[in-house]
């Protein structure tokens, strides 16, 4: 008995059948031309949020009160190119709640560091 019949019971032929490959052709390789990528976004304005986990069928302990929610933006540039940057929302205060029991853990964020 090998060891795939173990590992593999419900498979009743060989795990796999080796593949052949042809020699390999003495030709020199081409060379290879650089390519270049260009990325660009034009991204939304407003985060959509995604909807509670009740609405998906979830049932969670805890979930964030987004009324008490403190933010603060702050712009990420690249560096050498100061004209390439982004604009981040952070979350300085969040509150989540228990749904069961309605008590309250505040969270403050401390972005110093």
């Amino acid at each position: 008995m090998t060891i795939e019949r173990i590992v593999r019971p419900f498979q009743l032929t060989e795990v796999f059948n080796a593949r052949v490959l042809p020699p390999n052709s003495d030709k020199p390789p081409q060379e290879q031309k650089d390519v270049v990528i260009e990325v660009k976004s034009s991204a939304d304005k407003d985060y959509i949020d995604e909807p509670p986990p009740a609405f998906m069928g979830f049932q969670a302990e805890w979930v964030e009160d987004k009324k008490q929610r403190v933010t603060d933006t702050v712009r990420i540039k690249q560096e050498g190119e100061p004209e390439n940057y982004i604009d981040v929302e952070r979350i300085k205060k969040m509150v989540v709640k228990n749904t069961a029991t309605r008590e309250e853990i505040p969270l403050n964020m401390d972005w110093s560091t």
